[in-house]
């Protein structure tokens, strides 16, 4: 029997999570990249470059991150065409847990001298719960890693995509349009290691990727396959984030419409948005126009405009979608706030720092 988490849970962990880092929402972390495609025996040789994220960053990063956190089958039937080849099996409510176990270990995080470390509080924690938040929060950094290295403007996770894949499968797709597909395996460890280590972990991790590329056999439509493993080491002095593509290469497809795999979070949440007739309001963000909604008293969560259009057509190409690419990076240039993390998808979270400004007994009698 699977339990759907109260919304207000959901509300009240964001609310938390925001107040707790108390307006230092952005920090450093290391970013060791292997840029010439050398793989894991080389890791040694690479050099780590520091990279500034924020929290708004890390929470739109756990919107892509497993399963879609608000989808419902049954409520967007009439949103998504019935030929769509998405989904191994139905998601049915708002899973919220799939978002609340990213908050969670989020929690365990603090900016300290500008850069990211573990709280002490973490120590607290059994072996096994240590595992789960290493394991989490190193997706989370692997993803906002993939997105500043490679570029990567949509995820996928693999599981949701009907690849008759035996064996294991890594945990992402990821898309750079217009044709380049990175297989993404994303680990996180706090256990102090040394080199060596870290390449026997890639080493091993090394097999999984190979296999998911493997599997993209039957799609419609051809992209250049690569594969990467994510390792974040997480310590209460700094994060570091390894991004390693072991070789081989390959040519596979993929179906222009399953791109809406992404997107099903953020719509499922407007559209729930429009269903229970709460307000959805249409903002300015550097002069571009965004459909957003309170997930929370602190945050707002949207999409813009005419991607919504265009989801709503049903009918999309990559090269449709790569031109607002190239429209948010350069929206992202302008957008100086630690507080507005804007993706390449153009998905937008906002926090609103009015409102963590205002009395708590204000928010409190809402």
């Amino acid at each position: 029997m699977k339990v759907l988490l109260p919304l207000r849970y959901l509300k009240f962990l964001i609310d938390s999570l925001i107040l707790n880092f108390n307006t230092i929402f952005s920090g450093e972390y290391k970013v060791i990249f292997d840029k010439c495609q050398r793989g894991c025996s080389h890791i040694r040789a690479l050099k780590g470059e520091n990279e500034t994220t924020s929290l708004v960053d890390l929470l739109r990063a756990s919107l892509y991150a497993g399963y879609p956190v608000f989808l419902s089958i049954k409520e967007l039937q009439d949103f998504l065409s019935e030929d769509f080849r998405l989904l191994r099996r139905k998601l049915t409510g708002i899973r919220a847990w799939q978002f609340v176990k990213f908050l969670i270990a989020l929690s365990f995080l603090k900016v300290e001298n500008n850069s990211w470390i573990l709280d002490r509080s973490f120590i607290l924690l059994d072996r096994g719960e240590k595992t789960i938040i290493s394991q989490l929060l190193g997706v989370l950094f692997a993803i906002v890693s993939a997105e500043k290295k490679l570029e990567v403007s949509y995820y996928i996770y693999t599981h949701l995509l009907d690849l008759n894949c035996k064996g294991r499968q890594a945990d992402f797709l990821g898309l750079k349009l217009p044709n380049q597909g990175i297989i993404l395996e994303a680990k996180g460890s706090t256990q102090e290691r040394n080199i060596r280590k870290i390449e026997e972990a890639c080493k091993k991790d090394k097999p999984q990727v190979e296999n998911t590329i493997n599997c993209f056999s039957d799609f419609e439509s051809e992209i250049e396959l690569k594969g990467y493993i994510s390792i974040t080491q997480l310590s209460n002095s700094s994060i570091s984030t390894y991004l390693i593509d072991p070789p081989p290469y390959k040519k596979g497809c993929l179906p222009n419409k399953n791109i809406i795999l992404h997107y099903i979070p953020i719509i499922s949440f407007l559209e729930s948005k429009l269903k229970n007739n709460e307000q959805i309001k249409e903002i300015k963000v550097v002069g571009e126009i965004f459909k957003i909604g309170y997930i929370s008293n602190f945050l707002k969560i949207g999409l813009h405009k005419e991607i919504y259009t265009i989801l709503k057509k049903k009918e999309f190409s990559f090269k449709e979608l790569e031109e607002y690419i190239q429209k948010f990076k350069k929206i992202r240039e302008k957008i100086n706030s630690k507080t507005i993390s804007l993706g390449l998808d153009g998905i937008i979270f906002i926090i609103d720092e009015d409102k963590i400004k205002k009395p708590c007994y204000e928010l409190i009698s809402r």
